[in-house]
């Protein structure tokens, strides 16, 4: 639990780094043009997947209606007719995975909405927890905003360096 160079308590450092980011990270979303750029951001990767998995709904739709109408063509061989109704099937459970998606994606962007929304109204702030899911994001987190952290042996003072900035 401690630092292998340094005589200070891992888990203390750890949280003192989480807990200053995310500071920072609310400071920083808290400014009108960023806020806006951020969750701008956010939405338009979601929207882009709402449109590309609602296009492959309605093509799938096309498709099913095509097999349902070959299989149900009464000059259309029992066995072309049985493999159309498979692949009719499949087609529908596939359709319904990109519906449980679609259902996901609007969940998402109603969800960042709403976070917007409290930002503006300056009624919410993000936890700890909230930005620091994984150790991996918190891994990335802390690389794009941390240019280096300095522990002082003597006094256990902990300096961190941001990026483009000096703290």
């Amino acid at each position: 639990k401690t630092c292998e160079t340094k005589n200070i308590n891992a888990k203390y450092l750890e949280t003192a780094v989480k807990t200053i980011l995310t500071d920072k990270v609310n400071a920083y979303l808290s400014s009108p043009n960023t806020k806006k750029t951020v969750f701008n951001l956010l939405k338009q990767s979601k929207l882009e997947e709402v449109k590309s998995t609602q296009k492959h709904i309605d093509g799938l739709e096309d498709k099913i209606c095509g097999l349902i109408d070959k299989a149900a063509n009464p000059k259309t061989l029992p066995a072309v007719a049985e493999r159309c109704e498979t692949q009719a099937n499949e087609a529908i459970q596939l359709q319904n995975g990109h519906k449980a998606r679609l259902v996901e994606l609007n969940t998402i962007l109603s969800r960042i909405d709403k976070i917007e929304a409290e930002f503006t109204a300056q009624s919410a702030k993000l936890t700890v927890e909230d930005i620091f899911t994984s150790h991996a994001t918190a891994r990335e987190i802390i690389g794009v905003f941390i240019e280096k952290i300095i522990v002082d042996d003597k006094s256990d003072e902990i300096e961190i360096v941001f990026k483009n900035q000096e703290n």
